[in-house]
């Protein structure tokens, strides 16, 4: 099992807590209006956005390449997920007006040999004059903030995900002791500097925060969990996006800049 697949499996009891990010219900709403019947997503881990766009009165399908997720979709939301990975989707040509793929399936990905096979199997189960949709991670403001503070976001669009578990799982006072020696600075200023971003943190944000720090007094063994976590994951930015899509040579129609992602529209 890759590190990929071990990651989505360990984290599948708690999901609940931190689905809601990223390619949220937020930005699901805002995007709503793009989606056409029958519509499938790509990585629908435990059905979160199958059934909010359902209840929009939609026919929507999901699929996802990790069993724990897909048996939380029918525990949780009585969802029948499709077991399948996004490299080879067990469905006819043209079957789908809409394809999504969420975030977290071609973020977590360098290869871009892998990430064309994905796009090919969207583009192809999606009918000639359909639409396909790609949401890649943007971190809010204040936690972009926070992250490259703590060295946690590169300046080579690396999400350093295993080293953010270690450091978040700390007790408050650990945690305020680890920022002020990565950091260089007494124990005041660092406080001073969470207290400040909290502070300018939006409602979101805050309620990502509050779900986070439950999650973390439900895990039974944290080791296990930080152990199944990427080293460091891609986090693109607008211009990282344009140039991995050249690469690809897949012609972008329009780029969606979000509150909590990025979503990319190509031509088919």
């Amino acid at each position: 099992m890759t590190d990929q697949y071990l990651y989505w499996k360990s984290s599948s009891p708690y999901w609940s807590y931190i689905e809601d990010n990223f390619l949220d219900l937020d930005s699901i709403e805002k995007l709503s209006h793009m989606v056409e019947d029958p519509a499938l997503i790509i990585g629908a881990g435990q059905g979160m956005l199958v059934e909010a766009l359902r209840k929009k009165g939609l026919s929507v399908d999901g699929i996802d390449a990790e069993p724990e997720m897909v048996a939380f979709a029918k525990k949780r939301r009585g969802l029948d997920i499709i077991l399948a990975n996004g490299k080879k989707i067990p469905l006819s040509d043209g079957t789908y007006r809409t394809s999504i793929i969420a975030t977290g399936v071609i973020d977590f990905i360098d290869d871009e040999k892998q990430i064309h096979s994905i796009l090919n199997e969207a583009k192809r189960v999606t009918h000639k004059n359909g639409t396909v949709l790609i949401a890649f991670y943007r971190l809010p403001p204040q936690g972009e903030k926070l992250m490259r503070y703590l060295g946690l976001l590169t300046d080579k669009s690396r999400w350093r995900l295993k080293r953010m578990y270690k450091l978040f799982r700390l007790k408050p006072l650990n945690l305020l002791k680890t920022i002020a020696h990565e950091a260089d600075i007494n124990l005041i200023s660092a406080l001073l500097m969470l207290v400040k971003l909290r502070v300018n943190m939006d409602f979101k944000e805050r309620q990502a925060v509050k779900r986070w720090t439950k999650m973390w007094k439900r895990i039974d063994k944290p080791d296990e969990l930080i152990a199944s976590v990427p080293e460091s994951v891609p986090c693109r930015n607008v211009n990282d996006i344009k140039k991995l899509f050249d690469n690809l040579d897949i012609p972008i129609k329009d780029i969606f800049q979000l509150t909590s992602c990025f979503t990319v529209q190509v031509l088919k």
